[in-house]
């Protein structure tokens, strides 16, 4: 995908609801590789999502959900490499997943990053620009532990690539998010604030005692979808584009 990213446009993909109404039981198991020992709590989720487990004492998982389609199925534990399996969730059908995980190799020549390196920080500031962007419901959004970015150029193409050792936290205060995201291929340019990205992303709930606060994430959430791509997709799937209030018109048609 080559635009600007927002974290106004992850977060909205974890507003997609589906009209199907009966749960879809997604188990299964995760395994050491070497071993074939089961592995407890590793994180199991719909990517893009707020749904997962972690796996109990047998390495076994079990989730409910009733979103339906493709999505991408993850298995992260710290200390192993990350799987993801490719699934299609169909209505009334219960689906069964096993994983095997291997340990990361360990880096020796991993790259310490003091907290005064100029480099770091002058990337670290155009990589923010370029990830949270400026749209609205980002101006309240933060890196929790920005720590485990690390950055490698710009090169002769003005290109920075962006890695993590650990997975970036991500907190949306406006919309009442936290994002545990992991990176699989991310760069940008620092001119332009395009770039490349490709991501696991997990979505969990914030939480609070205040009802006014809660009342403003779910109007901001209902806002931050209206008019979004997501909610034209979904409109165009349930043919109801009229009744949400969209258009298609041909390339030079006049929109009126």
């Amino acid at each position: 995908m080559n635009m600007k990213l927002s974290i106004y446009i992850i977060v909205l993909l974890a507003l997609i609801s589906s009209p199907v109404l009966s749960q879809v039981t997604i188990s299964g198991s995760v395994f050491d590789a070497t071993t074939k020992e089961p592995l407890q709590g590793v994180n199991v989720y719909l990517s893009e999502t707020t749904i997962g487990k972690q796996t109990n004492a047998d390495g076994s998982f079990s989730f409910q959900t009733n979103l339906t389609g493709p999505f991408i199925l993850v298995a992260s534990s710290i200390g192993y490499q990350t799987e993801r399996i490719n699934i299609n969730i169909e209505k009334g059908e219960n689906k069964s997943y096993s994983f095997s995980l291997k340990e990361k190799p360990i880096e020796l020549d991993e790259i310490v990053v003091a907290a005064d390196n100029t480099e770091w920080k002058s990337n670290f500031n155009r990589f923010q620009r370029f990830f949270i962007g400026d749209r609205k419901f980002s101006e309240n959004t933060f890196f929790q532990n920005p720590e485990v970015l690390r950055f490698e150029g710009p090169n002769k193409q003005n290109k920075i690539n962006v890695y993590t050792e650990a997975p970036l936290i991500i907190h949306n205060r406006d919309l009442g998010y936290i994002i545990e995201t992991e990176f699989l291929q991310v760069h940008f340019n620092p001119d332009d604030n395009t770039g490349i990205y490709k991501l696991n992303t997990r979505f969990s709930e914030m939480e609070s005692s205040d009802k006014n606060v809660i009342r403003r994430w779910n109007k901001n959430r209902s806002e931050a979808y209206k008019g979004s791509p997501a909610h034209f997709f979904k409109s165009l799937v349930l043919d109801d584009l009229r009744k949400e209030r969209f258009k298609i018109v041909s390339m030079g048609s006049k929109i009126c």
